[in-house]
């Protein structure tokens, strides 16, 4: 029997004014944000708090962000719902996770329809107040993993990008053929299959992948490893969009985030603004705040659109406590 210390801590955050006049001003990216709260863990504190991004003709991105902790060895669980005018909680969503020195935030991107929230038949507002009930439980041990005999991983570490008894092939943009197999593929991802499940496929023609990508994104499918990460990160988060692999992306958000550099920190910043990639733009937006005085002559500045500027000078102002920066390069 393992023991575990489990923290289990439940809230209602009210947004007041949450009007589509007051939401216009966050479509450049700016976030409604709770107060931050601690949670004791045995001796170990941590701090917390709440954000939406409320992009106001989308979606609204929610994510539960890690300001601080003593430590990084527990397990996350979290559930949010909106509560109705009549007292009902809807939209609710749950996950787990566990938490690692990378990863600061978790949640879910385009969680809610932003017209569905303003929707007066789905009576989510009250008197223009938006109430969310959230529950969340951190556990500092995991279970014990029960060993297995997982057949799929030592089928995976035998036939990954190997002809014997392949079943299908992908048929790459440059011609090359990588040979799979159809139920490794559908044991491991839940789109191949619903896709191999539709059709009997002997080919799929892969034509907005390179090979060396989806080679690697095969190779997490099969063994749960990825290479060459500093190669083909930014390209295997679009392929692992592509075919639903969300560990896999935060696999490669982790990554970059590691090696937020100058060289590329605006490639980064970017690709995240692009993609809505929170928390790979955080940790770009921290760098460049850091590191202002040797980035501000860089000309990358000049391909900043006008909202991911003030979205940049707004976080470093309130990095700095309201310091006002003259970009001269603009």
């Amino acid at each position: 029997m393992v023991n575990y210390i489990i923290e289990q801590r439940k809230f209602m955050w009210k947004i007041s004014n949450f009007t589509k006049e007051s939401l216009s001003s966050y479509n450049d990216g700016r976030n409604l944000t709770s107060e931050s709260f601690e949670i004791l863990l045995g001796n170990n504190k941590t701090k917390w708090r709440f954000t939406i991004y409320p992009y106001i003709e989308e979606h609204c991105d929610f994510y539960l962000l890690k300001d601080s902790v003593d430590y990084d060895n527990f397990f996350i669980k979290l559930s949010a719902g909106i509560l109705t005018s009549d007292d009902k909680s809807e939209c609710v969503k749950h996950f787990e996770n566990k938490s690692n020195s990378i990863m600061r935030g978790w949640g879910w991107k385009q969680s809610i329809k932003v017209s569905d929230i303003f929707d007066k038949r789905r009576k989510f507002l009250t008197n223009s107040t938006l109430t969310l009930l959230l529950n969340l439980e951190l556990q500092t041990q995991m279970e014990p993993e029960i060993q297995t005999n997982d057949t799929l991983s030592e089928m995976g570490l035998t036939y990954f990008n190997s002809d014997l008894f392949s079943d299908l092939t992908f048929i790459c943009s440059d011609n090359t053929e990588i040979p799979a197999h159809r139920c490794i593929l559908a044991g491991r991802s839940s789109f191949f299959k619903n896709l191999l499940t539709k059709d009997y496929l002997d080919e799929i023609l892969i034509e907005d992948i390179k090979k060396d990508v989806m080679l690697e994104l095969l190779r997490y499918i099969y063994t749960k490893k990825v290479e060459n990460l500093d190669k083909v990160s930014l390209e295997l988060i679009y392929a692992a969009q592509k075919y639903d692999l969300p560990d896999l992306i935060s696999i490669c958000i982790a990554n970059l985030i590691k090696n937020v550099s100058k060289l590329n920190v605006f490639q980064y910043l970017f690709f995240a603004n692009k993609h809505k990639e929170e928390e790979l733009k955080q940790a770009c937006l921290k760098f460049i705040n850091k590191n202002f005085e040797k980035l501000e002559n860089r000309g990358e500045w000049l391909f900043c659109n006008h909202n991911l500027m003030l979205e940049i000078m707004g976080f470093i102002r309130k990095q700095n406590n309201d310091v006002i920066l003259i970009l001269n390069s603009l």
